[in-house]
């Protein structure tokens, strides 16, 4: 209900801004490259997409064991898109009639961007119960997909209130000690996505090629957690050579003109790293497999000799 009332909030904004009428209004930059472009979708990424990824793991366990795969699959990932569309958007409409500013001290919200003051209060608690609500999903779903990066069974009340707890302190620091909110807002999304990326890389290879199986044909691999932890550290470090945050530029990113395409570069060597640790894997349990069927036909074989 929470999350319905939050959709049909930022629909009612979402007309109320534009009167019905496509967004026609000129930008403010009237030319960008592909490296701003990809760099404009990781800071999209960084806004929550990522997150979507851990929701579903969260949602089946309210379900019945014999429901539809298809429809599991189907929901969280159709409510991902929209709810994650309707922030988009609204985030450009904003920005275009002025709501959004953004200048060297940040970003700030404009109340005559939205019309009345009525409705700008209305878009500042959409947005504070927006994330809290997301951080405290999230606080949850941590439980299970790093149980699934490491192997260890966790108690998820348990990290839910040190996540929620570390969260409230990061929080205050931010609101009330910080020189400037945004510059440790961003710090905080650029260290969080340092690790979320990559890590979201393997959750998606381990749900494609782990569970789905497992639920269509029953089949049960051994998962090796070793792997996983090295995979995440090396996606970590790709993402840290590429990221442009305030505490630091790196190589990648000063290579790339200060474009920081890391959030896509981390998600990416995670997945391409987990499809090329299975694959070998594979390849070395089928020989293994032809190995002993070579020997189990040798030992039936008669002795000759005898």
């Amino acid at each position: 209900m929470g999350a319905l009332f939050l959709a049909l909030f930022a629909i009612a904004i979402l007309i109320w801004l534009h009167g019905g009428e496509a967004l026609t209004t000129i930008p403010a930059s009237g030319h960008f490259n592909t490296l701003q472009a990809l760099g404009g979708i990781s800071l999209a990424l960084m806004g929550g997409a990522f997150s979507w990824t851990m929701f579903a793991s969260d949602y089946s366990r309210y379900i019945r064991r014999d429901s539809s795969l298809t429809q599991i699959a189907l929901w969280p990932s159709l409510g991902g898109f929209v709810g994650g569309a309707l922030i988009l958007a609204l985030a450009i409409t904003l920005y275009v009639h002025g709501g959004i500013q953004v200048g060297p001290s940040g970003i700030t919200i404009a109340a005559r961007g939205l019309g009345n003051t009525l409705l700008y209060l209305g878009f500042c608690l959409f947005a504070v119960m927006g994330l809290l609500a997301s951080n405290f999903l999230n606080s949850y779903s941590s439980a299970f997909s790093l149980a699934v990066v490491v192997g260890k069974d966790l108690d998820r009340k348990k990290f839910t209130i040190i996540d929620a707890f570390l969260a409230t302190l990061v929080g205050i620091y931010m609101l009330f000690i910080a020189p400037s909110f945004w510059d440790s807002f961003q710090t905080f999304l650029d260290l969080l996505i340092i690790v979320a990326a990559p890590w979201t890389g393997i959750m998606i290879v381990y749900v494609l090629m782990d569970v789905v199986p497992e639920a269509l044909h029953g089949t049960v691999r051994q998962q090796k957690y070793g792997a996983n932890v090295l995979i995440l550290g090396f996606g970590i470090l790709v993402t840290i050579l590429f990221s442009n945050n305030p505490l630091w530029e790196g190589p990648g990113a000063q290579w790339l003109h200060g474009n920081d395409i890391s959030p896509l570069l981390g998600a990416a060597t995670g997945v391409l790293l987990s499809m090329l640790y299975r694959f070998v894997s594979r390849l070395d349990e089928r020989n293994a497999r032809e190995i002993r069927g070579v020997c189990a036909v040798k030992s039936k074989a008669p002795n000759i000799a005898e």
